[in-house]
């Protein structure tokens, strides 16, 4: 799972669909699997926040201390895996994947530690599923938890809501900040753990996905916040966060064109998916 071959597939119009049904009813349940590294007080913060909107509405939740300095207390009500050192948040989603399979799950959602969930977003996760029977990856809108200016272009330009392809409601890819994937796909597909940084990782997930014939859903209703932790009247440090958050994804994205060299053409036969444009829901 954590070695993938690269991909070198057909056209995505040409690749063939996988036909079986995810598997999903008003009665499954589903875990929300959480990556997190805590460095600093604020991480903690960050997660213990996550961990009190998520006991609102969670069946399952399951945390994986991915080599943490500083360690809050969580509620007993959520599982709890440890790396005693860091391997990176597809390692960590990986442990998280293994152990929702374990536990009976019938589908396995995604979020980060620096989210914050809408109280319905577990419910309209399970309602697209079971509304799209055939469908087994499902990714929702992720808008910006405050209000600066660099938040403002994060949610026009859809930074965290992946790539939808032109005329359809299906995505090249969904962020795993808000991402749910069938019982079915999480045991046919994991993610590539030689990605160490939370960059690319998803997409590559997602791009495997694809060749394998599955297909990730759109579904605007199932809506995260992301807190990128821009402050007002902090524009040096906004735009060194900024810059970091970039030049990450540039870094890793070299290694996503390495592996899978025709991803570009799938790129280029997709839009951006505006959280202020009212076709984005």
């Amino acid at each position: 799972p954590g070695n993938a071959p690269s991909v070198t597939g057909a056209p995505v119009c040409e690749l063939q669909p996988k036909i079986q049904r995810n598997g999903v009813t008003e009665l499954s349940t589903g875990m929300v699997v959480v990556p997190a590294r805590c460095q600093t007080k604020t991480c903690c913060v960050q997660l213990e926040r996550l961990v009190n909107a998520l006991l609102s509405n969670a069946e399952q939740v399951v945390v994986i201390n991915d080599g943490s300095k500083v360690w809050p207390t969580l509620p007993k009500r959520i599982h709890l895996i440890t790396h005693p050192v860091n391997k990176g948040p597809a390692a960590a989603r990986n442990s998280g994947i293994r152990f929702a399979l374990s536990e009976g799950a019938d589908f396995v959602v995604m979020t980060d530690m620096d989210c914050v969930p809408a109280e319905n977003w577990l419910f309209e996760t399970k309602k697209a599923f079971v509304s799209n029977p055939y469908i087994h990856a499902v990714s929702g809108l992720t808008k910006s938890l405050n209000t600066t200016w660099f938040d403002r272009y994060h949610d026009i330009n859809g930074t965290l809501n992946g790539r939808r392809f032109s005329g359809s409601n299906f995505l090249l890819y969904g962020p795993t900040c808000n991402l749910a994937i069938s019982r079915l796909l999480a045991e046919a597909v994991r993610f590539d753990e030689s990605f160490k940084t939370a960059a690319c990782e998803d997409i590559d997930f997602c791009f495997r996905a694809l060749n394998d014939g599955f297909r990730v859903l759109h579904h605007g209703e199932m809506i995260v916040r992301h807190d990128y932790q821009y402050r007002r009247w902090s524009w040096f440090n906004n735009m060194m966060l900024f810059s970091r958050q970039f030049g990450k994804y540039a870094k890793a994205e070299a290694r996503l064109l390495a592996k899978c060299p025709n991803y570009c053409a799938y790129f280029g036969d997709t839009l951006e998916i505006s959280s202020v444009s009212d076709e984005s829901s």
